[in-house]
């Protein structure tokens, strides 16, 4: 589990989603774009990509590999030990 003071910027962690690299870290938060897709991406700033906000309630679900990820996680998501998680935002049906 990460905490604030283990960020800087170009740092790549985990969530339960997969890989992201921190892009900013602000005096309480970090900004950080997930690592998926293509890589030329990932350049920045400016990203072609969403920049996620991550703050202090966040910060205990945040690893520092892979293999941190709680297997409580991995096993709900029905995930191996080499799969990976891809995720999109739907909106919602009114």
């Amino acid at each position: 589990m990460l905490e604030h003071g283990n960020f800087h910027i170009g740092m790549e962690f985990w969530t339960e989603a997969g890989r992201w690299r921190c892009t900013d870290v602000g005096a309480r938060t970090i900004c950080a774009i997930k690592l998926e897709g293509d890589p030329r991406d990932w350049d920045g700033p400016p990203y072609m990509v969403v920049e996620s906000v991550f703050d202090e309630n966040d910060f205990g679900a945040l690893y520092a590999t892979e293999h941190e990820v709680p297997e409580t996680v991995r096993c709900t998501l029905r995930l191996g030990k080499r799969d990976k998680t891809h995720y999109s935002i739907r909106p919602s049906k009114s």
